[in-house]
């Protein structure tokens, strides 16, 4: 039900969660600041009916979170996908809730500490 790195190459990292529990769960946490972060998402189900799926991006400071996408339906074998750049802090998250327990798996691609060259 955790999140695990499955992928890294400098600072970029692919994180996957296997059946995406019913509660907000983190996929990946940010262990530093690390400014300027974009994110990749994939969620994908694996059931025989359509189901939905919450994407969170919780703040440590002010322990709010704050809604990417409610209760967005994913049809039968399809998929989910967004990318969204996002401030991420040490301690920040992004949480995954599934309608239905062990219908959705999950990969995050997380492009660490992106910032402008010059």
């Amino acid at each position: 039900m955790t999140s695990a790195v499955v992928n890294q190459t400098g600072r970029i990292r692919t994180y996957k969660m296997k059946d995406v529990p019913i509660t907000a769960t983190a996929i990946f946490t940010a262990l530093q600041n690390y400014g300027e972060t974009s994110l990749e998402l994939l969620v994908s189900n694996k059931n025989a009916a359509i189901k939905k799926v919450t994407v969170e991006v919780y703040t440590l400071a002010n322990t709010t979170s704050y809604s990417q996408v409610t209760n967005y339906p994913i049809p039968i074998g399809g998929q989910y996908r967004c990318d969204f750049p996002v401030q991420m802090l040490a301690g920040d998250e992004i949480r995954l809730t599934a309608e239905t327990a062990s219908t959705l798996d999950a990969f995050l691609t997380v492009s660490e500490g992106i910032g402008r060259g010059g």
